[in-house]
């Protein structure tokens, strides 16, 4: 059965990736260095740890096509074992279609920087493969839905299917994103938090967004979290800022 699923979620990325339509973007050549701070790590429902964490990432894009190398680091101050340490390797490929509808097909592997590297043996393997589709409207009003199907690695997890839906907005200077998630997998999935193999509600939150200004020609993002986890009943905030 999960050797059935594995070559399902690779399939599904296939088919998504020659799905796609046929207008593509901008061929313009460049790395893209950036860095994200975050005071606590927020993740499909879970607080990693409570250590802040930096989140370094060097893109490479070429027309459509992104390649980004993305870690996940805590900035610990005291032992804190449940925080996150990832390198995530992600290549992406982004079109708009006539309808203002931009479609990313993603593949993804999330490797926990805590495990030998070229260790694949899916029982006992740091590395976590991933496929995903994120659908983003353009305007005034945009909703996004992103599914994400986990299917191989990790210490031999179930297949994880992930959904998360948003709508984005502007109020004055800010803009601002609800949203809701869900998750389903037989026990022992990708943040499985004693979920029994049922599909949860895994978020129901707020993100809210805008630029602090430094000086006249310089300035930061800022993203504020708010979330809950119905499930677990848990409730989390972090605030984050973005160098680019």
């Amino acid at each position: 059965m999960r050797s059935a699923t594995s070559i399902f979620g690779i399939i599904f990325f296939l088919n998504i990736l020659f799905f796609l339509p046929n207008k593509v973007l901008s061929s313009d050549n460049s790395f893209v260095p950036q860095a994200d701070l975050t005071s606590q790590m927020i993740y499909r429902g879970e607080a990693r740890g409570t250590s802040p964490h930096i989140l370094p990432a060097l893109g490479f894009n070429s027309g459509n096509a992104n390649l980004t190398f993305k870690g996940i680091q805590p900035i610990n101050f005291y032992p804190d074992s449940d925080a996150f340490q990832e390198l995530v390797t992600q290549f992406s490929y982004t079109l708009e279609t006539s309808t203002n509808v931009d479609i990313t097909p993603k593949i993804q592997n999330r490797f926990d920087t805590r495990m030998p590297l070229l260790e694949f043996d899916e029982a006992s393997t740091g590395h976590l493969l991933q496929s995903k589709l994120e659908i983003s409207g353009q305007g005034d009003i945009a909703p996004d839905i992103t599914a994400s199907y986990s299917f191989w690695g990790r210490n031999a997890i179930e297949p994880t299917m992930y959904i998360e839906a948003g709508t984005n907005f502007a109020i004055g200077e800010s803009e601002l994103r609800p949203f809701v998630s869900g998750q389903q997998s037989e026990e022992g999935g990708f943040v499985d938090l004693d979920y029994d193999g049922d599909f949860v509600i895994n978020q129901v939150g707020m993100e809210a967004s805008r630029d602090i200004s430094l000086s006249s020609s310089t300035s930061i993002p800022m993203n504020i979290l708010l979330a809950v986890n119905p499930k677990t009943e848990q409730v989390f905030t972090a605030l984050s800022v973005s160098f680019n």
